[in-house]
């Protein structure tokens, strides 16, 4: 357990209760979500032992190989990537904007390439098209050819 975890369960330490405006904020952002997935939010938030758990569950989930909830990204990694997540029990790394398991070695997800090739006439100094990786048609056929050969 993290030193911020840690923290987060010792008994001297009051739970933090956020602002109003924060909690504002936050019901408006829910209440713009499909109730389905706000509910599943509220539920990772009310069940989560710390923010940073929140966040895990949020952001990187469990590991698409064995299940395992002992995952973390990659940031502060050799790899250095957000985008990578990582499985502290099984050591298996997938892409976390794709779901793609990567191989042993391989420190960038493959569906980069898709990006750099499409040349979407609207992407940003960083290549970034403004369409979300799991809604990309393009990204979607690359996945299902990676399907049907392995």
């Amino acid at each position: 357990m993290t030193k911020k975890a840690k923290a987060c369960k010792s008994k001297d330490r009051q739970p933090k209760t956020p602002a109003s405006a924060e909690t504002t904020s936050a019901e408006e952002f829910l209440k713009s979500l499909p109730p389905d997935v706000a509910d599943e939010l509220r539920e990772i938030a009310r069940t989560s032992e710390s923010e940073e758990d929140f966040c895990r569950q949020v952001f990187i989930g469990d590991c698409p190989v064995c299940g395992s909830d002992n995952t973390d990204d990659c940031e502060d990694t050799e790899i250095d990537d957000t985008t990578v997540g990582r499985c502290l029990d099984c050591k298996t790394f997938w892409c976390l904007e794709c779901n793609e398991v990567l191989q042993k070695g391989q420190a960038e997800c493959d569906h980069w390439e898709v990006c750099e090739q499409c040349g979407m006439s609207d992407a940003d100094e960083e290549g970034w098209c403004g369409i979300l990786t799991w809604k990309c048609d393009k990204i979607e056929k690359w996945r299902q050819s990676r399907a049907k050969r392995a």
